[in-house]
């Protein structure tokens, strides 16, 4: 498929979500996927080397969460990025100050290149760290956090609450496996002083799956201090507290 044909197919499947992209965000979102699977030849950033699939599981996936941007957006922070998905598409997709972030140097030295390739550096920021160091040194730094198929939903929870501002939101894409009973949830929604605002179903076109999207809310000063030791939140995660 060539890189006109894929954006007119990005820009189609975008439109059929009510998401609306110009010509140069689609080819801005395709020449990014390139990047990727170049990228991918020496570092191991996805598994999905189809064209055509990466287009809905990695593209069409990150634009789903555009329409829950909120209005005055200015600063987005992005956990665990690995290829770029769904931070890229996101900060291509809204033109918001977007930050990347992954623990693995090699996955950021590769975000690094692309971001410069695709001349974005004015607007998008990569940073190799781990998000407990993150939020000792951005505390209330920004205003949507995102994630994708990171980490269970409560390690996230605690992650994003001491990096978000006040009324900020954090939006989860994952599958439709529930991690979490509903008690567990709470619990961890309470503990990090956040609330949860609304979690919605999508199908992915040419049956390649549902996506679930859950935005939550920072609200209030979590509960415990946060952020805790690096590596804590997995070890002794909050829902087991």
């Amino acid at each position: 498929m060539e890189r006109t044909e894929s954006a007119a197919a990005i820009a189609d499947m975008a439109a059929s979500y009510e998401i609306t992209l110009d010509e140069r965000q689609a080819g801005l979102l395709v020449r990014h996927l390139e990047q990727v699977r170049e990228e991918n030849e020496r570092t191991n950033l996805t598994r999905i080397v189809d064209w055509e699939e990466a287009l809905v599981l990695h593209v069409l996936d990150s634009l789903l969460l555009v329409p829950f941007v909120p209005m005055g957006c200015d600063s987005i922070l992005d956990i665990g990025s690995g290829a770029g998905f769904p931070g890229m598409p996101l900060a291509i997709a809204t033109g918001v100050r977007t930050t990347l972030t992954d623990a693995v140097g090699k996955k950021t030295s590769a975000l690094q290149r692309m971001v410069e390739t695709l001349c974005l550096e004015s607007q998008v920021k990569v940073l190799h760290t781990r998000i407990e160091d993150l939020a000792r040194e951005r505390p209330k730094s920004f205003s949507l956090i995102t994630a994708r198929a990171v980490s269970s939903i409560d390690v996230l929870v605690e992650y994003a609450a001491p990096l978000l501002e006040t009324n900020g939101s954090l939006l989860v894409t994952k599958g439709p496996k529930e991690e979490l009973t509903d008690e567990q949830y709470e619990k961890v929604l309470d503990l990090c002083g956040m609330r949860h605002v609304s979690r919605e179903t999508f199908e992915l076109p040419h049956g390649l799956g549902t996506r679930v999207i859950t935005r939550m809310d920072r609200v209030e000063e979590p509960r415990i201090r946060l952020p805790r030791r690096a590596g804590m939140a997995l070890k002794r995660p909050l829902r087991d507290r």
